[in-house]
């Protein structure tokens, strides 16, 4: 994983172990959704801080906003946007 588990719960405020296999499995889909739309090999990129947030923002996307109607996630939809869109014009070997 390019995120781990427990960078993940950090990112989203998680300290116990209830929702591990849950935010697990919500990052290797959020990984496998990356390499969908943009093609770009997660082994061998040198664009591994902009693929970090990208998977981040997708987890917490998928954690929060599909059951928590108050959480403003207009910011985070149009960020994950811009920065999927980055990867995938830049390719796997651009620069950071």
């Amino acid at each position: 994983m390019i995120v781990s588990l427990q960078d993940m719960k950090n990112y989203l405020g998680e300290s116990g172990d209830d929702s591990d296999t849950i935010i697990t499995s919500l990052i290797n889909s959020a990984e496998d959704e990356l390499v969908a739309s943009t093609g770009i090999n997660l082994d061998n990129t040198n664009r591994l801080g902009t693929v970090e947030r990208v998977i981040k923002i997708m987890v917490w996307l998928s954690f929060f906003a599909d059951r928590d109607s108050s959480k403003n996630t207009q910011y985070l939809i149009a960020e994950r946007d811009r920065l999927l869109t980055k990867l995938e014009w830049s390719g796997s070997n651009a620069t950071t």
